[in-house]
């Protein structure tokens, strides 16, 4: 719900919260010269289930997301959601 008497400030403001939910952005100033043009890695710190994972990598035009076993252990997860996969990568 949105009050009648809001700014357009400060409805931009519920939208782009909004909008950037589940994304991970960057300001102009915190961007690369290059911009996008660039090749470096991007690894973030996550928190995922109360545990910090460092060195994340961030690959937006990856076609498959894979997480390495070690890591998987690393986390409290119930194994029954896991099932094998014939899927060769």
């Amino acid at each position: 719900m949105v009050t009648q008497d809001i700014s357009v400030e400060g409805f931009e403001g519920i939208v782009n919260n909004i909008i950037a939910n589940n994304y991970f952005t960057f300001a102009k100033e915190e961007t690369l010269v290059e911009g996008r043009g660039h090749n470096r890695a991007l690894h973030v710190s996550v928190k995922c289930m109360d545990h910090i994972m460092a060195k994340v990598l961030i690959d937006n035009s990856s076609s498959l997301n894979v997480m390495p076993k070690t890591t998987l252990e690393k986390l409290p997860f119930n194994a029954f959601h896991l099932k094998p996969s014939s899927m060769v990568v």
